[in-house]
């Protein structure tokens, strides 16, 4: 995805609810944090996570294919519900919606290329309480 493309999604993904906070690509934490492993910032949260784009094969009939374009959201919270609830935002912005990018009107739909909620082993909350987090795929036929 071109940078333009990723600024209309992170837009749209930023003005669904007031009280989630949306990262592109990272969340931004303390040295001390990060060699801790732990994730001090409010919870739930999103993360965009933008990928290059690839092209369809080509047709019999010689002529190019599509572009698609594919990025994933993560979605982090403090339980299952939480982190479940997370996703439900983005996808009821995302799916199945017609968003105007710099190339024009183009559809976006989920794929079934997704990660389910699960409990994050590896980076913890203050106070050592678990994450949870589940990633979705997004496709952008262009």
């Amino acid at each position: 995805m071109s940078l333009a493309d990723d600024d209309v999604v992170l837009g749209v993904l930023r003005s669904a609810h007031a009280n989630l906070e949306v990262y592109d690509g990272d969340v931004r934490l303390s040295d001390a944090d990060r060699l801790a492993k732990v994730i001090s910032v409010p919870l739930p949260y999103l993360v965009f996570h933008s990928a290059p784009g690839s092209d369809r094969a080509q047709s019999l009939a010689g002529t190019s294919g599509a572009r698609l374009l594919t990025f994933r959201v993560t979605f982090v919270g403090g339980s299952r519900e939480e982190a479940k609830a997370a996703s439900e935002i983005a996808e009821g912005v995302l799916k199945e919606q017609v968003l105007s990018f710099p190339a024009g009107e183009r559809l976006v739909t989920r794929t079934d290329n997704n990660l389910p909620v699960r409990r994050d082993d590896a980076w913890t909350r203050p106070q050592g309480k678990p994450l949870f987090y589940g990633v979705d795929e997004y496709v952008v036929l262009t």
